[in-house]
């Protein structure tokens, strides 16, 4: 070989030596490249996925930083009230139900077309009520407890996921690995369902309060369902048969999770969750009034017409409490709006009101007779004050007590039945002045105006309950 051939096969060589090179510098090149793409791509996905993202009825919302608060020592989710109200289908307004015309921001109440939903800083304790064609002063409400308390923060109020499902009738979830939260709409789980069970779709289609209120079972694994004739009964969300479909109408009754069934006679009874007889159904009307005690109020035709139902009380038990014999029960609330009552029907917890024969009296929860059935009326609607804030007075808290009318005048006896103020005694009226937030209580007696509390504690030397324990109830 000559030096010419000698040197041309150095110089392939060589270049084949670089380019041998240059391919290793490339395939290492391509495969750190690689190995950075599929970096980013996991570290775009995990800050995706730690980004927090809402959802409700399956469609992603936008959200503001605080709307969702983390707990991290109790693995708890907080969401504000303020801010999910109008996408899950309700208007947000300060203050309580109770009392629309609060603005205390330490209060708030959420509406839809049907009900009502109110959450209270610092309470484990929300309200409802069914508002549609019901005056303010006679709403039922129903009390749920919830896991945690409401709090507020930079005048925002938060509920847990839970809160928020008990108050608005939803299905709430948070998905820790994927940081989302999952909301779904009552009427978007009807719709979910109606596809899957028989006999739900047209129930589903109406639009009224009974069809409302029904819907709310399906929060609680049951529908109610209807057959091909128009009888109705309740099915498991596994489509399982809970009551059977023979009943004229069907509702349910959330704060205790039971069914009032009606019969093609007419009468009305109580079934549970779990398809078991609570209350036969032998009675003209049924409705609970106290869920502590297990207290409904039924009504019995008497044969003589309309509005002259009997009324009574029967138990959880079905045991009568008090006999149907009555011409009412309870009384009228809306008659005395600033003596907030929740509960016409058991003052006090302690005491029910009753009428017979046009006269009033108080019956204690075992149904015993604790103040005879020989008054007028219960509570003073009418009074001598020329101030605007009088009102008309029916209970005096401090000594359980409740007003009486006889003959035109007026008495007090507490939620045992002893007279505090007995009557007659030229006592004319008795109403309540609400001034500064506090309210005070008078009488009118021969003309003069007396201080209620005053007169009790520091003529008659009767304490207020909570002063003391001498005070017999």
């Amino acid at each position: 070989m000559n030096i010419y051939e000698e040197y041309e096969s150095s110089v392939l060589s060589e270049e084949k030596k670089k380019s041998k090179k240059t391919m290793q510098i490339l395939a290492i090149a391509i495969v750190a490249l690689f190995i950075m793409s599929m970096f980013m791509i996991y570290y775009i996905a995990y800050v995706r996925n730690k980004q927090l993202k809402v959802f409700v009825d399956d469609a992603r919302i936008k959200i503001t930083s605080d709307m969702i608060i983390f707990d991290e020592e109790n693995q708890e989710v907080y969401v504000s009230l303020n801010d999910i109200a109008d996408k899950i289908g309700y208007a947000m307004n300060n203050g309580e139900y109770k009392n629309p015309y609060s603005e205390d921001i330490t209060k708030c109440y959420l509406n839809n077309k049907y009900e009502t939903a109110s959450y209270i800083v610092d309470s484990n304790e929300i309200y409802k009520a069914i508002i549609p064609g019901t005056k303010q002063s006679e709403v039922d409400y129903e009390y749920f407890t919830i896991d945690k308390p409401v709090f507020s923060k930079d005048n925002k109020l938060y509920t847990t996921l839970e809160g928020l499902e008990k108050g608005c009738n939803l299905s709430c979830s948070y998905e820790v690995s994927k940081n989302t939260v999952k909301i779904y709409t009552l009427d978007y789980l009807t719709q979910s369902i109606s596809t899957k069970l028989a006999g739900t779709e047209n129930l589903i289609k109406q639009d009224d309060l009974n069809t409302y209120k029904n819907k709310k079972a399906i929060l609680y694994d049951r529908v109610v369902v209807e057959s091909a004739d128009g009888k109705f009964g309740v099915n498991s969300l596994k489509n399982e048969t809970v009551i059977g479909q023979k009943y004229k109408s069907i509702t349910f009754m959330e704060e205790l999770q039971e069914f009032m069934v009606e019969t093609e006679d007419g009468l009305f009874g109580i079934i549970t969750n779990q398809g078991e007889t609570k209350i036969q159904p032998q009675y003209a009307s049924i409705k609970q009034i106290d869920k502590d005690k297990g207290f409904y109020l039924v009504s019995k035709d008497t044969n003589l017409g309309a509005g002259k139902e009997r009324y009574g009380i029967v138990n959880k038990n079905d045991r009568v409490v008090v006999y149907t014999e009555y011409e009412k029960i309870g009384i009228d609330k809306s008659a005395f709006p600033a003596d907030g009552i929740d509960n016409p029907y058991v003052l006090y917890g302690k005491c029910i009101p009753v009428k017979k024969s046009n006269k009033w009296g108080l019956l204690d929860i075992n149904g015993n007779v604790i103040l005879p059935i020989e008054y007028d009326n219960l509570g003073c609607k009418t009074n001598s004050s020329q101030s605007s804030q009088a009102s008309s007075l029916l209970l005096v808290p401090e000594y359980e007590a409740v007003v009486v009318e006889k003959d035109k005048q007026y008495g007090l006896y507490n939620s045992s039945g002893r007279e505090l103020i007995p009557v007659p005694a030229n006592v004319t009226d008795m109403y309540g002045i609400l001034t500064a937030g506090s309210k005070q209580y008078y009488l009118t007696y021969l003309g003069n105006t007396m201080d209620i509390i005053n007169y009790l504690s520091n003529t008659l030397g009767i304490k207020p309950i909570n002063e003391s324990s001498d005070n017999e109830q």
